[in-house]
């Protein structure tokens, strides 16, 4: 499950619908447990509705009340079936819990640290293909890196998003008195994007993009020579 289907589905998962299935359920719930940022949703979601139940709870209902709308409801011929409305509830759900967030977003404030951006700036340097795999997928995508490249060049990796999909960075650079040159490679996994309509090798139009289809598909937009980044002619 990618994150995109999961966070569709956080709305009823955290609610109990029985509109999902057990598979979709255990599917969901094995996203969570390899993806921090879904994760991290869904217990906002979960805060926002004890939150939200606490404040109307404490709301005073007037007297008959109850009465009232039962009453009401007897008198009246239901047009919906109950699962339409429970569609309809959960997505009146739905849009609450989206108000409520964007509230919470701006209520707690990510926290930007010196150790953070130190951090950020360095991750992936002197790393290998393995150890750049490993990091990608303790973050839930697990890809395989471009072996041709020379990883001595590799300055920095990062997770982006393309077309609503989580993707995987690589950017490599050059810079000395034989030759420079720069890349970012954008891994692209085959069966979550429609790739018909690339070349099957390099786009010629545009000397700055090379595409290799190989397990995955890798996307390079590069700056210079491109073969000063590769192993086999260093």
């Amino acid at each position: 499950m990618e994150c995109h289907d999961a966070r569709i589905l956080l709305t009823f998962a955290n609610r109990g619908c029985e509109e999902l299935d057990a598979a979709e359920r255990d599917a969901f719930q094995q996203h969570l447990e390899k993806c921090p940022e879904c994760a991290v949703l869904a217990l906002t979601d979960r805060h926002l509705d004890e939150t939200i139940g606490r404040a109307m709870r404490d709301v005073p209902v007037p007297a008959g009340l109850k009465e009232k709308v039962l009453s009401r409801v007897a008198s009246q011929r239901p047009r919906w079936s109950w699962k339409r409305t429970s569609y309809l509830a959960a997505a009146v759900l739905s849009l609450l819990a989206v108000a409520g967030g964007i509230g919470w977003h701006y209520y707690v404030l990510p926290e930007i640290t010196l150790s953070f951006l130190q951090e950020y700036e360095s991750r992936g340097k002197g790393w290998n293909e393995d150890q750049v795999e490993q990091y990608f997928a303790e973050n839930g995508l697990r890809v395989r890196v471009p072996r041709r490249f020379d990883y001595d060049k590799l300055r920095h990796i990062d997770i982006v998003e393309v077309k609503g999909r989580r993707v995987a960075k690589l950017s490599f650079s050059r810079n000395d008195q034989e030759r420079s040159a720069s890349a970012d490679v954008l891994i692209l996994p085959p069966k979550q994007f429609n790739m018909i309509e690339l070349p099957e090798m390099d786009a010629p139009q545009f000397t700055s993009i090379r595409i290799w289809h190989e397990d995955f598909t890798y996307i390079i937009l590069c700056d210079g020579n491109l073969h000063a980044l590769l192993r086999t002619l260093n």
